[in-house]
């Protein structure tokens, strides 16, 4: 049969002008027959086509079930095998085909699995470093969202077919589909900005590693200057998940699916989302409209009175939190899986090929020295991956905040108390974060602003103001703020306060330093108050207390250099971080609105401190923030003014 196979090969390459992803699978595919077929029936030499018969296909599947091989991947197999044998019926060579009389298995029916799309914009907005890996990365992730191609349809990319026009905008994209099909495909103004920053630092990827294997024409480009593989495109991706906190099991074609998927639930019509795929049957794209039919059950049963799930989950999203587990390397809590310790997420157990090939790779891989105990490493872990999730949370936050930005007529506006107000904006986006946090940690506690506080069972506990600065916000004052921290029984964790305007990333971790947007910040060089800018906030929802607080103010007024009121807390405290100002002061705040910004503060080197000059400030609302060396004359001010309270 080798000649015969050969031959085939080469009628798909020349006649039919198959792409090489689908001659390697034949290639694959019939040679694993043939030497089936030499080893079990034929005395180890290879027997002719004339000689096999259904039977022989027949025992060849059996053989593929006992190996645990998938149902589909038997399907495809009998598939190429009809080809072949098909093929030599139009040559003459045999007078009918063996595997005409073999049935197909029987296939489940599987729905995509897409992502949501505040699963995508985590992705796409996660912290990417300025290095010309790391420009590349963005505009691979980019491009894969924007137009949802093929992982093998990217890697194939050449720079010839990429159009990103002259002027700001959408560009167009030549793609090289199944069956060597092209089609143009409409890039977003998003992705073509990625592009064209990965492009102009292109030349510097490979640097002095580009030798032979370089390739010029490739438009994605490895460390060696050859073309990448869907490979390391995949290895591209787990990379990013980890880092964006996301514990969905994703591929690149999982991008594929939330592209469509959102273009449907969008409005856009299956025809155009058929072309834009490139699938040859309108069969193939319809699979997505169950998805968004699913979807609109799932709102049903929620919402609707009389659907008898009302206040449930729904169809959907138990399917999606056993999707949603973390894939192995996430960090594991002490005692193993399953075991509450560190709360730092579920942990899956790893299947035996998994495991497997996990050791394989250890075994493989030199020893890394390492400095730090075990515990510490395993702390370090968590760490890192409680603050990307904090990230995660705060540019979910961010994302409902903008949607509503400047939209003022369009949503009420509720007062909870006096000079306390409410929206739905706040709503929604606290909703977005809690439910990020619940998929992630459903044993941590919450204290949020718009909810009742929930107990954890592990000792950890998050603080979440969705929208600091609300009256900002309902006025179209472009200063405020989403402020996510988390606590551990040692004090503050992790946390991460975001401007949306600005696109303004606060972070820090505990012992890890602070910093704005990835870059290292430190509180300002101030060494007195009469030099210091200081900000604060005034009481309006506690009166009662209006008098020291004025009196506060006039000493500072007559002692600093200048006072500001900016009304959001934790962006007050992420400006005292990164040295914009020297000092703040407020009473009467909550937990939430000065715990994550606290943390920052404290690890860009500042002071903070109660009025007392104590750490009880979550507990009391009362906070200075400041220099080291402002904050004890600031201290002391706010001492003999409240003394008398």
């Amino acid at each position: 049969m080798r000649r015969p196979i050969a031959d085939f090969l080469r009628h798909l390459e020349l006649g039919v002008n198959a792409s090489p992803q689908t001659i390697r699978c034949y290639r694959t595919d019939l040679r694993e027959f043939e030497r089936f077929l030499a080893a079990r029936l034929s005395g180890g030499r290879s027997p002719a086509p004339s000689a096999v018969d259904h039977l022989a296909i027949r025992a060849y599947l059996s053989y593929l079930h006992g190996r645990g091989v998938s149902r589909a991947t038997v399907a495809r197999k009998l598939a190429s095998l009809r080809s072949f044998f098909r093929h030599l019926v139009r040559q003459g060579a045999i007078a009918r085909s063996p595997a005409a009389m073999v049935s197909t298995p029987k296939l489940p029916r599987h729905l995509p699995h897409p992502m949501s799309r505040d699963e995508v914009e985590s992705l796409l907005d996660s912290s990417f470093g300025k290095g010309p890996r790391d420009g590349r990365d963005r505009a691979i992730l980019e491009l894969l969202y924007a137009t949802g191609i093929r992982v093998g349809e990217l890697v194939g990319v050449d720079l010839g077919d990429l159009d990103l026009g002259g002027s700001p905008g959408n560009g167009m994209l030549r793609v090289l589909g199944k069956g060597r099909k092209e089609r143009l495909v409409p890039v977003g103004s998003k992705a073509v900005t990625a592009l064209r920053a990965y492009l102009a630092a292109r030349k510097d990827l490979a640097g002095a590693k580009a030798g032979a294997a370089a390739d010029r024409d490739a438009l994605f480009l490895n460390a060696r200057g050859g073309r990448l593989t869907d490979r390391s495109v995949r290895r591209i991706l787990n990379g990013r998940l980890r880092q964006a906190a996301l514990l969905v099991k994703v591929s690149p074609h999982t991008l594929r699916h939330s592209f469509a998927t959102h273009m449907l639930n969008a409005g856009a019509d299956l025809r155009s989302i058929q072309e834009l795929l490139g699938h040859a049957s309108l069969s193939t794209t319809q699979k997505y409209t169950a998805v968004t039919t699913r979807r609109l059950l799932e709102v049903y049963d929620r919402a609707h009175p009389r659907s008898g799930r009302q206040g449930t989950a729904g169809r959907g999203p138990a399917r999606r939190a056993r999707r949603n587990r973390p894939p192995a390397g996430w960090p594991r809590p002490e005692g193993g899986a399953g075991v509450k310790g560190t709360g730092a997420g579920r942990v899956v157990a790893l299947t035996a090929a998994r495991r497997r090939a996990a050791a394989r790779r250890r075994l493989s891989a030199p020893p890394r020295p390492s400095t730090q105990h075990p515990r510490q490493e395993t702390e370090v872990s968590a760490i890192d991956f409680h603050l990307a999730s904090c990230v995660a949370c705060a540019r979910a936050g961010g994302r409902v905040l903008m949607d509503y930005w400047g939209k003022r007529g369009t949503y009420a506006i509720h007062e909870k108390g006096r000079n306390d107000f409410v929206t739905v904006v706040d709503r929604e986006a606290e909703e977005a974060i809690v439910r990020l946090v619940r998929a992630r940690f459903p044993d941590h506690a919450i204290e949020a602003e718009e909810s009742p506080p929930s107990e954890g069972t592990v000792g950890f506990r998050w603080y979440i103001d969705p929208l600091d600065g609300t009256t900002n916000f309902i006025h179209g004052y472009p200063l405020f703020s989403v402020s996510v921290g988390v606590a551990d029984p040692e004090g503050m964790r992790a946390a991460a306060v975001f401007d949306p305007l600005r696109s303004e990333m606060f972070t820090a971790a505990r012992g890890r330093g602070a910093f704005l947007n990835g870059e290292p910040i430190r509180v300002s060089g101030a060494e007195k108050l009469s030099r210091a800018l200081l900000v604060t906030g005034i009481p309006f929802r506690s009166l009662d207390r209006l008098d020291p607080y004025l009196a506060s103010f006039r000493a500072f007024i007559l002692g600093a250099s200048g006072i500001r009121r900016d009304g959001s807390a934790a962006l007050n405290l992420a400006y005292v971080a990164c040295g914009r100002y020297d000092g703040f002061w407020e009473m009467s705040l909550s937990s939430w609105d000065v715990a994550a910004g606290s943390l920052i503060v404290r690890e860009a080197g500042g002071a903070v401190s109660d009025f007392l000059g104590r750490n009880g400030y979550l507990e009391s609302g009362d906070i200075i923030a400041a220099t080291p060396a402002v904050h004890p004359s600031m201290l002391r001010i706010v001492r003999e003014s409240y003394r008398q309270e």
